[in-house]
């Protein structure tokens, strides 16, 4: 299950990934459009769920706290 939103300019792409151990973990794309030219990039988080619905809301979040400046690092790899 992929779920996309719009925030602040960019499309967060929730894709968790079912592991192994039966849980899920999060896979995040985060793209922009440039006119014609599509940027994305994907950024994975440690962070494990129970459940694929708990984990697409924890990619989303996670994609927000990205574009909000809270991973400094990271931010600085987005499109």
């Amino acid at each position: 299950m992929s779920e996309e939103v719009q925030y602040k300019g960019f499309i967060i792409e929730a894709d968790p990934e079912l592991l192994e151990t039966g849980q899920w973990s999060t896979f995040v794309e985060i793209h922009r459009h440039s006119g014609s030219r599509v940027s994305s990039r994907v950024f994975r988080e440690y962070a494990t769920y129970k459940t694929q619905e708990e984990a697409v809301i924890g990619c989303l979040e996670f994609g927000k706290q990205i574009i909000d400046g809270d991973f400094p690092d990271l931010i600085k790899k987005l499109p």
